[in-house]
């Protein structure tokens, strides 16, 4: 199986994904919500010594739930994890949610970022910015959205580096050689959130040597791509990452 770049390299590549931000610049800090338009199926896996989250559970095999209608990663620490709670306010405005009697619930899992460490960041009074933020993400989505210091990306470092927000896709498919032509494609779409004690840095003439590589299976690609990460300092973690199952 060959792989490509969607055509945006983006996760919206990925048809009824959007994706919302808003920030709270005065305290360095945000929240991003990856909106599945209709209810999408997810998984998740929680790694790193001091991870947060919300719902995760709900995303494990045999749960009665098997549908999300968003994901939230979101600045803030344990605090961030209220901006699921906006989110879930803006879905419900929408008539979005699971149905439990005459209720509607919407699923949203979150996971956080710590970024509460940031120099000079003016600390809130009062109720934490999250759920509001949350609610102004959802407001938000849509198929073109910021990438870098945005979002749940504005506050956590990376070593002596800003970290951010991420982003890609590939596009993965079969070849009919008969006919010498592509049989089947599927977009495999990530968005990434990194709080980490280290930097890790690529430079661009590295990365695009590897990216013009042609006919490369994804695993070998994302293999290439990691062999080029030069770490200042001791790799900490990444706190959240998403993986959404496109099929």
């Amino acid at each position: 199986m060959a792989a490509r770049a969607g055509p945006g390299n983006s996760i919206t590549d990925v048809p009824g994904i959007l994706v919302g931000q808003a920030e709270d610049h005065a305290g360095i800090s945000g929240t991003t919500v990856v909106l599945a338009e209709a209810p999408a199926a997810a998984s998740v896996d929680v790694r790193g010594g001091a991870p947060g989250s919300r719902e995760t559970e709900l995303l494990a095999p045999g749960t009665l739930v098997n549908r999300i209608d968003a994901i939230v990663l979101s600045g803030g620490s344990a605090f961030g994890l209220d901006a699921a709670a906006g989110v879930m306010d803006g879905l419900l405005e929408m008539g979005r949610g699971f149905t439990v009697g005459s209720a509607l619930v919407p699923i949203v899992p979150a996971a956080i970022l710590f970024d509460l460490g940031f120099p000079n960041r003016r600390a809130w009074i009062g109720e934490p910015p999250y759920r509001a933020l949350g609610r102004r993400a959802v407001a938000a989505a849509a198929k073109d959205f910021a990438l870098g210091n945005t979002g749940a990306g504005l506050g956590p470092p990376a070593g002596r580096l800003k970290a951010g927000i991420g982003g890609a896709s590939l596009v993965l498919f079969s070849w009919e050689y008969r006919r010498n032509r592509p049989r089947s494609a599927r977009p495999v779409p990530l968005l990434v959130g990194l709080a980490a004690l280290a930097a890790i840095l690529v430079s661009g003439a590295e990365l695009a040597s590897v990216l013009s590589g042609r006919g490369l299976h994804a695993e070998e690609l994302l293999h290439r791509i990691t062999g080029l990460l030069h770490v200042e300092g001791p790799l900490h973690r990444i706190t959240a990452y998403l993986r959404i199952d496109c099929r």
